[in-house]
């Protein structure tokens, strides 16, 4: 849970840290990071461990939807390999969840999900691009 959480904080300073940034930062993009810390808040507060993990969810949620419209709209700029090598990683993990119930499995269910819908996303984005490339008339016959 710890890499899951620390990789897109280093992301995110860096993006900060490094001036030659091409993406621009929306209103939606400071809404969903605003209501992300919510929801991190609530969390820190939230006595019962069910609803901390599904504040944790919405957290993350919240936070990773910025990615997913970025590479809904501009697939290019994202890499697939990151979102399944995060898959493969919460897949690894389920052997080690010792006792099967929501506390304990909802949140890496909740991760392998968005790594494989956001891999989903970015592969069949990049692969519908070159599809069209390859179908635009270049030449003139």
């Amino acid at each position: 849970r710890f890499i899951s959480g620390s990789v897109p904080r280093t992301i995110f300073m860096f993006g900060i840290l490094i001036r030659q940034r091409y993406w621009k930062l929306t209103w939606f993009d400071y809404g969903c990071g605003a209501l992300s810390v919510v929801a991190l808040g609530v969390w820190l507060i939230a006595d019962a461990p069910v609803i901390a993990i599904l504040l944790a969810v919405i957290a993350d949620l919240l936070a990773s939807a910025p990615t997913l419209l970025k590479a809904w709209k501009n697939p290019e700029t994202e890499t697939e390999l990151t979102f399944f090598m995060g898959f493969l990683a919460s897949v690894i993990t389920i052997p080690a969840i010792p006792v099967w119930d929501l506390a304990n499995t909802s949140f890496q269910a909740y991760l392998i999900i968005v790594n494989l819908v956001l891999f989903a996303v970015i592969a069949f984005g990049k692969f519908s691009q070159r599809k069209l490339r390859q179908q635009s008339p270049t030449q003139i016959p």
